[in-house]
């Protein structure tokens, strides 16, 4: 269990969830099984019976509301887990102005 009293997969132990009921209107089960509020709130949860955190999750989209740009942005940035990046050292290319490289031992042995 995890330090914050939630088990695996989001769902917490059989007391604490006793009291808490289905958040689906209508429904009177217990409430087991968190799912995210929205895009910009992931850790606030409703909290469903397994039927209805299945349906929930089933039309739930993180992207919704996003354009193309913004979700290649979002892309982008999970590749580097949102960490900024920069590129490492120049070693073994060539110059910008496109000239060689010149190195300090220049001598050649002719025999």
């Amino acid at each position: 269990m995890a330090a914050n009293g939630i088990g695996r997969r989001g769902r917490e132990p059989d007391g604490a969830a006793a009291a808490r009921p289905c958040a689906w209107e209508g429904c009177g089960a217990r409430g087991a099984y968190r799912a995210p509020k929205s895009r910009d709130a992931l850790r606030d949860f409703h909290w469903f019976c397994l039927p209805h955190v299945r349906l929930y999750n089933a039309a739930w989209s993180y992207f919704d509301g996003l354009d193309a740009a913004a979700i290649e942005a979002i892309r982008r940035g999970d590749a580097s887990w949102h960490r900024p990046t920069w590129p490492l050292g120049g070693r073994g290319r060539p110059p910008v102005s496109g000239k060689k490289p010149t190195t300090a031992n220049t001598t050649t042995n002719r025999t």
